[in-house]
């Protein structure tokens, strides 16, 4: 049972209850708005809602969270829902999962949370935004050389990414070495988690060195032309 999975990760009343309201409104709502392609309950509380909480002991004591391409809010509301006293934005080019995402922050009253519509090359560069957070975290956005240009860019020196991954993590890591010593970033540590029938891995990868300036490239030029080994 979902109720008893939370139960067991020793969530707060109010955290089970948000968990709860949200994961009913994907199932209510979600497929009709175009935020999910999942149905059925089980569906959404294994893959949205307890897949999302995989990241959570990767998360900082204190400090800022981004959640880049975060769709229809997941991970970025499952975990500002579990930890309000983490300043987080969650962003997305799409402006109709924005505003679903705008609609379920202010139906749960999540405080801690600002959503943007943004494209992700644009946003590491801006002030405000570039080198400007302690975790940034993403899920099925884009294989990890090309999430790498997207999120390191945006990490704090000595902050990370909080990829989730699948079992093909480790070939991912092979193609994205390279992208990791151009955007000064290392693969910290990977843990995985079964949740369901699926395995999910949680990979953190720590900015090491500063960014050079010319990363995220322009738009549409990071997965066209991924940092490949020259």
């Amino acid at each position: 049972m979902f109720e008893d999975a939370l139960a067991r990760l020793g969530l707060s009343t109010d955290a089970c209850e948000k968990l709860e309201n949200l994961a009913g409104q994907f199932l209510e709502n979600g497929s009709l708005r175009g935020v999910t392609a999942l149905k059925t309950a089980e569906a959404i509380h294994d893959e949205l809602i307890l897949d999302s909480l995989c990241g959570v002991a990767a998360l900082p004591p204190s400090g800022r969270v981004i959640d880049i391409g975060t769709g229809g809010g997941v991970p970025g509301l499952v975990l500002a829902i579990v930890r309000p006293d983490l300043d987080f934005t969650l962003t997305d080019s799409a402006s109709k999962k924005t505003k679903w995402v705008s609609e379920m922050v202010a139906m749960l009253g999540l405080e801690n949370v600002t959503v943007e519509t943004r494209r992700l090359e644009l946003l590491g560069r801006e002030e405000g935004f570039r080198e400007s957070f302690d975790v940034v975290t993403a899920k099925a956005l884009a294989s990890l050389n090309v999430l790498s240009e997207f999120a390191v860019p945006l990490l704090k020196l000595g902050g990370r990414l909080v990829a989730y991954k699948g079992p093909a993590l480790a070939d991912e890591i092979g193609e994205a070495r390279h992208a990791l010593h151009e955007l000064g970033a290392s693969v910290h540590r990977c843990h995985g988690f079964q949740v369901g029938s699926k395995q999910t891995i949680v990979c953190e990868v720590e900015k090491v060195r500063p960014t050079p300036e010319k990363y995220p490239r322009r738009d549409g030029v990071p997965q066209k032309k991924p940092l490949l080994h020259p």
